[in-house]
């Protein structure tokens, strides 16, 4: 039975999701959204109506291993309590892994230092059945070096106005990358990015002309080009599926997953 407290708590969530039902994280009417199914569980286990707020707002058919999710409540649970209640009422592909206490004043998106995705692609010739959810498809093998050269130029902080999706019109396109690791195990090819933040599409959008370029269909240096916005081109690169795309994990000054 719940216990209500004097004073509110915030408490901090760390989530585990496939996003392959739904149609991205941010609640969206008439549509499944991740944010939808949590804040229908809460509502059962708190027994009033429940707003969450997260770090990240993947997109739609994206995957997370450690999304952080935030909310205030005056119920006072214990932090496991809380993790198993909730589970329970929600379906196998959210779960919630971890539950902290945290001050007030924490912001899951504000106070983040870095969010860190992984994309998965199946570099072999046929396509996998068991892996199309996790993975996009590449048929044509991939040339990792020119992949790795063209990626360092992503260090740093750079403009991606010519490799993110629409933003609001006066907001900053700039964003510092920290890491865009490639490598390859076995049959699948994975790049994983580390930044501040990042813009709408980014990280496919860039990974789309990495594949590009590991086809050897354009030089390394193009990269270094779209960032600088000095490349004239008819060109139009591919944005990979979101069906290949995980958040790993997001940071904090004081480290809560």
């Amino acid at each position: 039975m719940k216990q209500k407290d004097i004073s509110p708590k915030k408490l901090a969530m760390v989530l585990e999701y496939d996003g392959g039902n739904y149609c991205g994280f941010q609640y969206q009417s008439n549509v499944p959204t991740i944010q939808d199914r949590i804040e229908k569980a809460l509502n059962k286990v708190c027994g009033e109506k429940v707003r969450i707020k997260a770090a990240s707002r993947t997109d739609s058919g994206a995957h997370a291993l450690g999304q952080v999710i935030e909310f205030v409540t005056d119920i006072n649970r214990e932090a496991k309590v809380w993790t198993d209640a909730l589970n329970y009422y929600l379906p196998w592909d959210i779960k919630i892994q971890k539950t902290y206490e945290m001050p007030l004043e924490f912001q899951s998106r504000g106070d983040a230092i870095s969010r860190t995705y992984r994309y998965s692609i199946l570099n072999r010739v046929n396509p996998s059945p068991i892996l199309y959810n996790r993975t996009a498809w590449v048929k044509q093998e991939l040339n990792i070096e020119n992949m790795k050269q063209a990626a360092n130029y992503l260090i740093g902080t750079h403009n991606f106005r010519l490799l993110c999706g629409q933003v609001p019109e006066g907001k900053s396109t700039c964003r510092e990358v920290k890491r865009w690791d490639i490598w390859r195990e076995g049959e699948l090819v994975l790049i994983e990015s580390e930044a501040n933040a990042f813009l709408p599409h980014q990280i496919r959008r860039t990974n789309g002309v990495l594949v590009e370029i590991g086809k050897n269909y354009i030089s390394p240096k193009t990269m270094q080009d779209l960032l600088e916005g000095s490349i004239i081109t008819d060109r139009s690169f591919p944005t990979l599926p979101a069906r290949g795309l995980c958040l790993m994990e997001i940071k904090y000054r004081d480290q809560i997953s």
